[in-house]
């Protein structure tokens, strides 16, 4: 999660100018994959820590929105 903003910011390096080519397209949706496992992940990893307890939902809510601010970016 730490480094997903890195990795961005080298990828939108590469692609200066590329906003009319294919690969604008390809790279956004490849974005919107990335995100959506991640917050899957995270989805995952909140249910198993409070399984079946008020607490695993706190978990999930704090561990989203402890990861939101990336993705605003």
């Amino acid at each position: 999660m730490k480094t997903e903003q890195v990795f961005v910011n080298r990828v939108e390096g590469q692609l200066t100018g590329a906003d009319s080519f294919e690969i604008r397209m390809l790279v956004d949706t490849s974005y919107e994959k990335i995100v959506n496992a991640m917050f899957e992940s995270l989805q995952q990893m909140a249910k198993l820590e409070g399984e079946g307890e008020d607490k695993g939902q706190l978990n999930y809510h704090v561990i989203l929105i402890g990861n939101v601010g990336f993705c605003e970016e």
